[in-house]
């Protein structure tokens, strides 16, 4: 997972990089995929929002991961709850290294 972070922040600051880099280029530009289409806009407005949908795109794996998780969690809290904690005898026994 921090992998993905740490190549999730050099791309982001390559990203911005891009940017400012392009930032006084005003040619228009037309985005199209498929039936989706973008009005003409500048370079930087165009890298800005691929920026942002690219992040969302990445962000949905871990948001569903992170769910996930906390689901697992908490299930996991409510079944450790559910048994009876041990006694002090059963810790000492434990603790002694002398078995029943």
């Amino acid at each position: 997972m921090r992998g993905l972070l740490a190549v999730l922040l050099v791309l982001a600051v390559l990203a911005v990089l891009l940017v400012l880099s392009n930032a006084h280029d005003v040619t228009p530009v037309s985005l199209r995929l498929a039936f989706w289409w973008l009005p003409p806009t500048t370079v930087p407005v165009a890298i800005v929002g691929a920026l942002f949908v690219g992040a969302a795109i990445a962000g949905l794996p871990m948001l569903v991961a992170n769910v996930l998780l906390r689901r697992r969690v908490a299930h996991l809290e409510q079944s450790a709850a559910r048994t009876a904690p041990a006694t002090v005898e059963d810790t000492q026994r434990i603790g002694s290294g002398h078995g029943a």
